[in-house]
C-alpha cells in the first residue's frame, strides 16, 4: 500500500531542503524565464487596469480567478472578457470563458465587492498580490510547488506526491518558501517561478 506524501507529514527542514534542491537543479533558461515571468504579468496588469479605469490589484484578482486550469494567453483574454462584460452591465450567464463556470461567477462577485479572496482562496489571493501589488512575501502555491516540497529532483516522477493543501498549511509553506527566496535575494514569486519551471520540465507536466 502506498501513502501520499503530504506537506503535513513533512518537516519544515525537509520541505526547505527539497525546495532548495529543485532551485539548484534549475537551468540557466529556467532562471531567466522565472525571473521575468511575473514582471511581464505585472506590466500587463498595470496596462489593462489603466485601460479599464481600475486599480492593478482589482484587475489582478480577476486574472487570478480566471487562471484556474487556464493557459496564460487565454487567461488574459478571459479576464478582459469578464471585466468588459461587468462594466457594460452584461450578466455572467451571457458570456463564455475557458475556466470553470463557478470561477466566472466568482469573478463577477469580486468585481461587485460581494466577495473577497484572502480567507477563502489563499492561492488565488497570493497570485493577485504577486501580479497586482508585486508582493515579495506572498507565494502562489500550486500542485507543482507542492510536489517540489515533498520530492527531490533525483527521484524522478513521484505519483504519491501531494497536489492539495489546507489554508493553514498554505501559510506555512508560503512562509518557508519566502524565507528561502529572501536568502537568495529574490522575491517569493521569483523563487517559486524558477522551481515551477524546473519541476514541470523534469516531470514533463
Amino acid at each position: 500500500m502506498t501513502f501520499k506524501r503530504t506537506v503535513v507529514k513533512t518537516s519544515d527542514a525537509c520541505i526547505q531542503e527539497n525546495l532548495e534542491a529543485w532551485f539548484k537543479a534549475a537551468s540557466k533558461q529556467n532562471i531567466t524565464e522565472g525571473l521575468k515571468w511575473y514582471r511581464e504579468a505585472q506590466l500587463h496588469c498595470i496596462a489593462k487596469a489603466k485601460r479599464f479605469d481600475m486599480n492593478p490589484f482589482d484587475y489582478a484578482e480577476i486574472i487570478s480567478i480566471t487562471s484556474v486550469n487556464n493557459k496564460w494567453p487565454t487567461n488574459k483574454k478571459d479576464t478582459e472578457t469578464v471585466v468588459r462584460a461587468y462594466q457594460a452591465g452584461i450578466a455572467p450567464e451571457a458570456i463564455k470563458i475557458s475556466t470553470y463556470h463557478a470561477n466566472k461567477f466568482k469573478a463577477f462577485r469580486v468585481l461587485n465587492k460581494a466577495q473577497t479572496l484572502e480567507q477563502t482562496s489563499p492561492k488565488t489571493y497570493a497570485f493577485s498580490m504577486n501580479v497586482g501589488l508585486n508582493s515579495p512575501d506572498h507565494v502562489t502555491i500550486d500542485k507543482h510547488h507542492l510536489r517540489a516540497c515533498v520530492t527531490l529532483p533525483s527521484e524522478g516522477v513521484v505519483p504519491e506526491a501531494t497536489t492539495s493543501i489546507t489554508p493553514k498549511q498554505y501559510k506555512r509553506v508560503e512562509a518557508l518558501t519566502a524565507q528561502l527566496a529572501h536568502k537568495h535575494g529574490l522575491f517569493g514569486y521569483q523563487y517559486q517561478a524558477i522551481i515551477w519551471l524546473t519541476i514541470k520540465e523534469a516531470w514533463n507536466r
